[in-house]
């Protein structure tokens, strides 16, 4: 697999196309003890040359126009002897083997000059709109060599247990995230290919960064995927460099954006919150003292436009929660 500044490094994968014969050159005999010690043996190997892992289940086209079904293992090494090997398939010789050219067996070719229509226009009217201005570590604490770097299954699972969500967005995510996830673990990229950043420097301090490890920047090409409950925004960092997402358009992972994905919305909603606050003050004040609340339509209307700040908010940015809330919006 061709390298890409997203991964950072070329990949060698292991491409299992015939369960059977495969498993057949392990020779087992059925019984459970047999099995059992291969599996170990094929286990170790694995993980001493770089393959360990879940394997992922990619669709490989054939010559003839058709697909198949395949089991791919994927190491960051780029070398193997002819040992290596006959650890990972038993019984393969020498003269099994055929010289090729690296660009006859590429996994991807390199992505093309010009990306999709639909995409072109997303970068345009979204993307280029969305990050500007906003503020990232000068150290990229997602930057680490690709074996040492989540998939992205992991990261969003290591999310939930942690419970680091954004109340504006859902638990899953921005969108169709688990989508998002399949497309880039099943094309082999992980978490190195991520960006973190904040929508202001005030975020960026209250999360524990000092001032002198972050910078203002523009990132006109990252598409944002997650966000914190503490503001910080997990983004990949050039979608150029992902063709592998582009056999679908955005609006298929994100929805109808015209306003941006989160970075306007989060801005919004600390304008919100303010007056949420002020609104919440006065709720306290009339629970308080009930006789202050001269007429019953204030406090309705006072939650009307809570209500209805919320929904606008949802309307203009779809990967926004709804809630319960926004049906007071319409009387």
């Amino acid at each position: 697999m061709p390298n890409s500044p997203l991964r950072g490094t070329a990949l060698t994968c292991l491409d299992v196309y015939d369960q059977a014969a495969f498993t057949a050159e392990w020779h087992w005999d059925g019984t459970n003890g047999q099995r059992e010690a291969a599996q170990n043996a094929w286990r170790d190997a694995c993980d001493r040359l770089g393959f360990g892992g879940k394997a992922t289940t990619v669709y490989v086209p054939l010559q003839d126009g058709s697909q198949q079904r395949v089991s791919r293992f994927v190491s960051a090494r780029l070398r193997f002897s002819l040992k290596d090997m006959q650890e990972l398939v038993p019984g393969v010789l020498k003269g099994d083997l055929l010289d090729m050219d690296p660009e006859q067996i590429a996994v991807r070719a390199v992505p093309a000059a010009e990306m999709p229509e639909k995409w072109e226009q997303f970068v345009r009217e979204v993307l280029a709109r969305e990050a500007v201005g906003v503020w990232t570590p000068t150290v990229n604490p997602f930057a680490r060599p690709w074996d040492q770097a989540q998939s992205f299954e992991q990261f969003h699972r290591a999310r939930l247990d942690e419970e680091a969500g954004n109340p504006l967005i859902t638990r899953r995510g921005l969108g169709s995230a688990s989508q998002i996830r399949h497309t880039l673990d099943s094309a082999s990229y992980r978490t190195n290919a991520l960006i973190p950043f904040y929508v202001d420097e005030a975020s960026a301090l209250a999360d524990g960064w000092r001032a002198s490890e972050i910078e203002q920047v523009d990132l006109p090409y990252a598409l944002p995927l997650w966000a914190s409950k503490t503001g910080q925004i997990q983004a990949i960092q050039d979608i150029r460099f992902l063709p592998e997402l582009m056999d679908a358009d955005p609006i298929q992972y994100l929805g109808d954006l015209k306003k941006g994905v989160i970075v306007g919305a989060i801005r919004e909603a600390a304008e919100i919150g303010q007056s949420v606050r002020r609104h919440m003050g006065q709720w306290a004040g009339w629970a308080a003292n009930p006789a202050t609340l001269d007429m019953p339509d204030l406090l309705w209307g006072s939650l009307t436009e809570v209500a209805g700040a919320h929904a606008d908010l949802c309307e203009r940015y779809p990967t926004v929660v709804t809630s319960g809330l926004s049906d007071l919006s319409d009387g």
